[in-house]
């Protein structure tokens, strides 16, 4: 398990994941405005406290160091800024794959509320990368 605390300091969460402090990122600015929230719909409402944000493109490149596998990034999200749906919408990509297109926080579940965004990849023996995205709401 490889866990970021994005803009945050190294944290535990209620189920014993080490969240390392925020590290790998190549581009953003740090903000802790969420922590003037209670954010709902989580025990762990620190990991949704800070964040790390940019104008244009945000990049974490993490070490990942396996050959073959199946794996899942998890993204956690609160929208603490905006105040209404469209005022943030983003996409993410794993590597050059878009794998979510046009996220918007607020349209899907409000303000200050985690949100969980999964991604389901595999790494298969060719070493290409295959994507699946399944999208829950917490």
């Amino acid at each position: 398990v490889i866990a970021i605390n994005c803009c945050g300091e190294e944290y535990t969460d209620g189920d014993g994941t080490v969240y390392e402090a925020d590290n790998y990122f190549s581009t953003g600015t740090t903000s802790d405005h969420g922590s003037q929230y209670d954010i709902e719909l989580t025990k762990d409402e620190e990991l949704y406290h800070t964040e790390r944000w940019a104008d244009k493109d945000l990049e974490y490149n993490v070490p990942f160091n396996v050959d073959i596998g199946k794996f899942v990034l998890i993204l956690k999200f609160s929208e603490v800024y905006f105040q209404q749906a469209g005022e943030k919408v983003f996409d993410i990509a794993l590597g050059k794959k878009i794998v979510i297109k046009d996220l918007d926080i607020f349209d899907i579940i409000g303000k200050a509320k985690a949100h969980d965004e999964y991604i389901e990849f595999e790494i298969k023996e060719d070493g290409l990368l295959y994507y699946a995205v399944s999208i829950f709401n917490n």
